[in-house]
């Protein structure tokens, strides 16, 4: 197992934390190439407290590596992390498994984080699995209403809200679709688009500047929408401002409204 805190041993040096899951007189070589693959070459006389955080990350993955175990439990491994030694470590950890031949499964409260490492992700809340699918599948094909606003950050509406964003040609796109009364639409943030209007039906709550793009936070009829724009798109805080769908977007029912299970998402059994 591959702790959020590392919970290496402080007494013990790099080389013998590496090596404290071996039995004695076992082979110690796996340990050797596991410290060169990792860049810990050179360091195997430090004490933890001499290394950096990542260093101490990939320590604790060497150690939990170095028998040779057939699964791997990772937990929240990341976290502890600057955002720079976090996602070097997110974009190694796929090759080093792949390469010591080990099946991992990791708990991670961060969607991107997720979809970026694994090859199946399972979404749940509670004790509700909502879906488990290969992430191009999850962002493309999100199953509950809870996928689409925690792992898309996408906006989750009602058709009538919907139908207050959309031309006529979008409003004859949705009266297409039979949806019963539990069901809802999704639009994602780069599906919607942003102009000034002094008699707009809706209004900038908030927005925050992500160096190359805007996100917002807009009120439209009760309802908050978040939408990503170009830096063109300059509204500020508390003006009114018109939102409609791009042209192209295409309808995309989710099956519940609410963000709960589907009768298709029966509990976890208890362990």
């Amino acid at each position: 197992m591959l702790f959020q805190d590392y919970a290496l041993f402080p007494h013990l040096t790099a080389w013998q934390n590496a090596c404290f899951g071996l039995k004695p007189g076992a082979d110690r070589s796996r340990a050797r190439w596991l410290l060169d693959l990792l860049g810990l070459q050179g360091l195997e006389q430090r004490y933890p407290h001499e290394l950096s955080g990542g260093q101490r990350q990939r320590l604790a993955l060497v150690r939990a590596l170095a028998p040779q175990p057939q699964l791997l439990l990772l937990d929240e491994p990341f976290s502890n992390l600057d955002v720079d030694v976090r996602l070097r470590l997110r974009a190694e950890l796929p090759r080093v498994l792949k390469e010591c031949g080990v099946t991992a499964l990791m708990v991670t409260h961060d969607p991107e984080e997720a979809l970026a490492i694994c090859d199946q992700v399972a979404v749940l809340s509670g004790v509700y699995w909502h879906q488990c699918a290969p992430p191009q599948q999850l962002v493309a094909q999100p199953a509950t209403a809870f996928v689409a606003t925690f792992v898309l950050q996408a906006n989750v509406l009602s058709r009538e809200v919907l139908r207050g964003l959309t031309s006529m040609n979008q409003q004859q796109a949705c009266d297409q679709m039979q949806a019963g009364s539990d069901s809802c639409w999704l639009v994602r943030q780069e599906d919607l688009q942003l102009s000034s209007a002094a008699s707009g039906q809706a209004q900038v709550i908030s927005r925050e500047f992500l160096g190359y793009e805007w996100l917002y936070v807009i009120d439209v009829d009760g309802q908050r929408l978040r939408l990503r724009v170009g830096l063109d798109q300059d509204v500020a805080p508390g003006s009114p401002c018109q939102i409609s769908l791009r042209d192209g977007w295409q309808p995309q029912l989710i099956p519940d409204s609410v963000l709960g299970p589907t009768a298709a998402s029966p509990p976890v059994p208890a362990a």
